[in-house]
């Protein structure tokens, strides 16, 4: 047998190795999935845009869809002229704190969701830190209310996701998140490189040794 006539082995291995390196390995590592608590991730809104900061849960029960029927519902028991229609602009007093000024968009277990008209995310603040809530119009009838946390401790709770920007929890319908974007821990990345480079050496072990054996095979039959 000729030297010709031995496999060529070599060629596919290094091929191999080439294709391995030649593989980017993200900067970068996203997920689209549901993230942990506290856990910082970007969520992408419907209407565009997007919110940036830590997630604090899925929080309040009755979809967007529903929401408008079951306030209204919920006012007219209480008596309309005890809380805010939704979309009312109403100023809120929080002791030291500045007033907040925005659109009434409902509550959510416990705290006023109050948002901006060009924006369907809410502030969330709690009923227990408001001193008053006034209606912007203050020549409307029944324009402020004082002890709310016990005027509105029943009042339904839209489903919203809550993230934690800095020192504000803002709100949006969870029907408005489009995708939600998770940053991966730095350590998958170092893990995936290691797995790599254990493949990369393994090949060129392997490649080494198949060479060699075949050099000899080759030898021997001269």
């Amino acid at each position: 047998m000729s030297r010709a006539a031995v496999p060529a082995c070599r060629p596919p291995l290094i091929a191999l190795v080439i294709a391995a390196l030649a593989t980017p390995m993200p900067a970068h590592a996203y997920s689209i999935s549901s993230p942990e608590w506290n856990e910082h991730a970007t969520f992408r809104l419907a209407g565009g845009g997007q919110i940036e900061g830590r997630y604090r849960g899925l929080r309040g029960t009755i979809p967007a869809v529903d929401y408008a029927v079951r306030y209204e519902a919920w006012r007219r028991g209480l008596g309309l002229a005890a809380v805010p229609a939704l979309g009312d602009s109403v100023l809120v007093l929080r002791g030291s704190t500045a007033p907040a000024r925005g659109v009434c968009r409902g509550f959510v277990n416990g705290a006023l969701l109050l948002g901006r008209a060009d924006s369907c995310s809410s502030l969330v603040l709690p009923l227990g830190a408001i001193d008053a809530v006034m209606r912007v119009d203050a020549s409307a009838p029944d324009s402020s209310w004082t002890g709310v946390r016990k005027l509105w401790k029943h009042a339904p709770s839209l489903r919203v996701v809550a993230v934690q920007v800095g020192d504000t929890t803002l709100a949006v319908p969870a029907t408005m998140v489009a995708a939600t974007v998770r940053k991966h821990d730095p350590g998958g990345d170092l893990a995936a490189g290691l797995v790599l480079g254990l493949l990369i050496g393994g090949l060129v072990i392997g490649g080494a040794m198949a060479a060699a054996t075949a050099s000899a095979f080759a030898h021997g039959l001269i």
